[in-house]
């Protein structure tokens, strides 16, 4: 008997996990600049396939079609081991101004489908067997129209303008009431290539991340970058820090940051504490460094972006080849000082020019990487010469049939 009920037991908190239903754990609708980087993000079980789900834009305003479904239609997927799954960066989908966003199962519709045919606020048409969440923001419109029992109108958390982003605080806190949400910093923090400032009652935007507090577990006061030589410290400080793990550092690469290492935090202390972090072997240019705030409880915060630019310390720099010997494909590069047009030609041992390896436009403190491939010579030991407006350079190669 026992084991039969211990089996039903089982079997319901079984039922019950499948039948976790997600949530909408946090959106951006706009920011500064364009109609960039607007996502949506769930938040359910981890590891577990929502496909049966879809996210569903809403249009609001009274001049633009109320209670038409808009052109932001997310099929949702499989949630990561942190229980969360986001539409990606989308570009001038989701609309600005009054909107819902609803979760939906089973959806059939599509876009330009009207869901309030008589534009009075009340759902009168389904496409879906079941809302399963919804969050909706105003812009104050007196006949705009919201389809969810929570309006982030302005003033909805004693700010008078209407968020461009929000997010769940703490992660899937679903009250279905204003409070379950904090305002994204509208000034972009945590995206790609903003930087924004975290102010008291924001957070960052963290799509594909758990979302943090409201309360920011970290005074950061200072955080500055010195070069020394070819190599940056990054340095910082705060003048206080509750259950910090510790930073992330992070530099942009391609448009997105990735992480370089993490230095331990004190915790929870009220005494000022001094961090460094070396980069080193940094090739001339330009480089964006930020900090990934980590708190015990897995939330993020992220400090504002940095910019440092790397010079060469002399007119040119050009590296030898490598491999060398090259069999197939080799490189090399070239970086220079100043702006200039240069030319880069390979010449055989009686000093014939049997290749042109680049030719054009550097700019300042611009570096190059340069490849031998595919130039069918006789083996033997080569030069390669850089000539600049500013400069020439001669290194030796060894190519291999």
């Amino acid at each position: 008997m026992q084991k039969a009920i211990l089996s039903l037991l089982l079997c319901c908190f079984y039922v019950a996990v499948q039948a976790q239903d997600p949530v909408i754990n946090e959106f951006v609708a706009d920011h500064t600049g364009t109609d960039t980087n607007e996502y949506v993000e769930i938040f359910g079980a981890p590891n577990t396939d929502y496909s049966a789900y879809t996210i569903v834009e809403i249009e609001g305003d009274s001049s633009s079609g109320q209670g038409l479904i808009d052109d932001g239609i997310f099929p949702v997927g499989t949630t990561d081991a942190s229980g969360l799954w986001d539409t990606g960066f989308q570009n001038n989908i989701i609309e600005n101004g009054s909107v819902t966003l609803l979760l939906v199962e089973n959806f059939t519709g599509a876009v330009g489908n009207d869901i309030d045919t008589n534009d009075d606020g009340v759902i009168d048409v389904t496409f879906w067997t079941r809302i399963v969440d919804t969050i909706a923001t105003s812009d104050g419109g007196a006949t705009d129209q919201v389809y969810g029992t929570t309006d982030l109108a302005p003033g909805f958390d004693g700010n008078s303008f209407q968020p461009g982003g929000a997010s769940r605080t703490p992660n899937g806190t679903d009250t279905d009431t204003v409070g379950d949400w904090s305002r994204n910093d509208f000034d972009g923090a945590g995206l790609p290539g903003f930087t924004g400032t975290v102010d008291p009652g924001e957070v960052a935007n963290t799509p594909g991340e758990l979302n943090p507090d409201s309360a920011l577990p970290v005074e950061l006061v200072s955080f500055q970058a010195t070069l020394n030589g070819n190599a940056v410290v990054l340095s910082w400080k705060t003048a206080s820090e509750t259950n910090n793990a510790g930073f992330e550092v992070q530099r942009q690469v391609s448009g997105e940051y990735q992480p370089l290492g993490f230095v331990e935090g004190f915790g929870t202390t009220t005494e000022t504490q001094s961090y460094q972090f070396r980069v080193e072997k940094l090739a001339p240019g330009t480089y964006a460094f930020r900090l990934k705030q980590i708190d015990f409880a897995g939330s993020v915060h992220f400090s504002p972006e940095l910019e440092v630019t790397v010079g060469l310390g002399e007119a040119y720099q050009l590296s030898d080849a490598y491999p060398n010997p090259v069999r197939s494909t080799g490189r090399f590069s070239l970086g220079v000082q100043r702006e200039q047009r240069v030319s880069v030609a390979l010449y055989n041992l009686l000093g014939q020019r049997v290749a042109e390896l680049f030719q054009g436009m550097l700019q300042a403190n611009e570096t190059k990487t340069i490849t031998f491939q595919g130039l069918s010579l006789p083996g033997g030991l080569y030069f390669y010469r850089a000539e600049g407006e500013y400069f020439q350079a001669t290194r030796q190669v060894v190519l291999l049939e």
